[in-house]
């Protein structure tokens, strides 16, 4: 069985960071590598534990909402 991972990269540092950190934190805290999240994934099988293979991990970023994050306007 072939395994792809999708990763929403904002929202699962965003939940990393509520769960395991403080405010006060480091941002650096809460960023993982979504290789290794696959991998591991990957090594704890499929469905009733079958063997599967990672074939792909896709990440996903959001874009900044033009309302709420507006570009300067050139002078």
């Amino acid at each position: 069985m072939k395994l792809v991972v999708f990763v929403d990269v904002q929202n699962t540092y965003r939940g990393a960071r509520e769960s395991f950190f403080n405010s006060a934190a480091p941002s650096a805290n809460g960023q993982f590598d979504p290789m290794k999240l696959g991998r591991l994934i990957e090594s704890r099988g499929g469905p009733g534990g079958s063997d599967c293979a990672l074939a792909e991990v896709r990440v996903y970023t959001g874009r900044p909402d033009p309302e709420k994050d507006p570009k300067p306007k050139p002078r």
